[in-house]
């Protein structure tokens, strides 16, 4: 099973930002994500963790620097443009776009990149046609709650799905599938302390070392 770090809002400076990859590589995840907010349309809380260009690329070759693969949930079309620009080999859709047809005709085009998906079912999405003819999409089963419930989850991997996006507040999900069958990828956000946008929902550094080493 590949973790998947989801830094989200839980950054407060560049500096922390790339502190935060660091800590995630030290536990043997490669994979880490970030999002990519449209300025014009987010809320005023959330500019300080908008990413431009430069700092995407900075994000992206640090982490090949240390065998990690950086990339991010696109939140309008042309944040696409620029992660292709860039050369990410991941993208990630959001649960609430899902039904997003400007982002599936943009990655649509995208070639030899593994695109991940939120969704309950892969009927609930748009992706889910695309999915039949493109073998790069994959379906993260997701909670849209913050934090969610582990009883929300269910207990084994629904067919159609290769993984899933973690919105409860402790680790128990995890413990589960590391005890099971596991999925292939399981996403989590993390968090160094919980005075952090979206802390009811993510896991300390210090909490997954605990459950990943023993």
């Amino acid at each position: 099973m590949q973790i998947i770090a989801e830094m989200g809002c839980n950054w407060k400076t560049r500096e922390e930002a790339f502190k935060m990859m660091g800590m995630a590589k030290a536990l043997g995840i490669d994979l880490v994500k970030y999002q990519l907010f449209n300025k014009d349309m987010t809320p005023k809380q959330l500019h300080p963790f908008i990413i431009d260009e430069e700092f995407a690329q900075s994000l992206v070759r640090c982490g090949r620097e240390h065998d990690q693969e950086v990339f991010f949930s696109c939140m309008y079309p042309e944040t696409i443009d620029m992660c292709e620009k860039i050369g990410v080999r991941y993208y990630k859709v959001r649960y609430f776009d899902r039904n997003n047809l400007p982002i599936l005709r943009k990655l649509k085009k995208v070639k030899d990149k593994i695109i991940f998906v939120s969704c309950k079912t892969p009927r609930d999405t748009i992706f889910g046609s695309m999915a039949k003819y493109h073998g790069n999409v994959r379906f993260l089963y997701c909670i849209p709650k913050y934090p969610a419930e582990f009883g929300d989850y269910p207990l084994i991997t629904p067919n159609g799905f290769s993984g899933f996006s973690d919105h409860t507040p402790d680790l128990q999900l995890l413990k589960h599938y590391l005890e099971y069958p596991f999925p292939d990828y399981f996403e989590i956000h993390l968090k160094i302390d919980d005075d952090c946008i979206e802390a009811p929902w993510s896991k300390s550094f210090l909490e997954l070392k605990e459950v990943l080493q023993g």
